[in-house]
């Protein structure tokens, strides 16, 4: 979401759920670092179809700033390309104040804030599949107030890869990583993708683990091994974060395009920005 600020998620047990979720400490044996994903990436090719269901974070701050946030989200494409749908929810936290969103954007165009009400605890199941050639269809299910909503929108897409995320935000106008809240533990389940036209599951994707980490490599969260091939979870370290710079010497598992944007020219700042933090494998997003 474009604006003046920002971007991207414990925890309320329900009695029916709690049996259900993945244990937290059964961490993934092995995982690739990321700044601000935590989660599975799958990157094979050929979906065209995400899914999870996921229990909404009771979040907060980890140290005295006046702003936090996190995001949740499945979508696909973003690994090897700039192109990505995603849908998800949010929680940002601001002097204070705590805001829960549900949101579905596709880059280069800013985030959509839907008319979805959401809280604490609340399970959010997220659908995004292709119906037809370039059309697609995002759905959401509050499974916990019995709502629902539904948007078909038009995107052309790779199709090249398909992710189950907790993502730490990039602030928009400062172009910095904003502190990560304290979302506990993100339980995650049931998640699927359709590949090459089959509905398979996290394990059958062949997906990695994804664990981030600040740019210095101090552990921020990092998700389970995989439960019945399609259930986990996401820990939060209690590692402390203020807003980061990327730097401009990166470590080699960041894809770096040094560019400049210029007044006047044909790409508007806007898409440049999310353009150049695409490279990062960062995704901005505002409120």
């Amino acid at each position: 979401m474009i604006g003046t600020l920002l971007v991207n998620s414990l925890l309320v047990l329900s009695p029916v759920l709690a049996q259900s979720y993945p244990q937290a400490q059964n961490i993934a044996s092995t995982s690739n670092l990321s700044e601000n994903w935590a989660g599975y990436v799958a990157n094979s090719g050929g979906y065209s179809g995400v899914n999870a269901t996921w229990i909404v974070p009771a979040v907060s701050t980890v140290n005295a700033s006046n702003l936090s946030a996190d995001a949740m989200w499945v979508g696909i494409g973003g690994v090897s390309s700039t192109d990505l749908i995603q849908a998800g929810t949010q929680a940002i936290i601001q002097n204070g104040q705590i805001t829960y969103k549900a949101w579905y954007e596709t880059l280069p165009n800013a985030a959509v804030n839907i008319p979805l009400s959401i809280k604490a605890g609340d399970s959010i199941k997220v659908a995004i599949t292709e119906i037809s050639p370039n059309l697609w269809q995002i759905t959401f299910t509050n499974n916990s107030t019995n709502q629902s909503y539904t948007q078909n929108v038009s995107y052309v897409s790779s199709h090249s890869s398909a992710e189950w995320i907790e993502e730490r935000p990039v602030e928009y106008s400062s172009g910095r990583l904003i502190p990560l809240d304290n979302f506990g533990t993100l339980f995650v389940m049931n998640g699927a993708a359709i590949q090459n036209g089959s509905n398979v599951n996290i394990a059958k994707t062949g997906a990695t683990a994804l664990t981030m980490t600040t740019f210095s490599g101090i552990l921020l969260a990092s998700p389970s091994g995989l439960v019945n091939g399609d259930s986990f979870s996401i820990s939060r370290s209690s590692n402390q974060t203020v807003m980061e710079t990327v730097p401009t010497s990166t470590p080699t598992t960041i894809r770096v395009i040094r560019v400049t944007w210029r007044r006047g020219s044909d790409v508007t700042q806007r898409e440049f920005i999310r353009t150049f933090f695409s490279q990062f494998g960062l995704r901005t997003r505002t409120h």
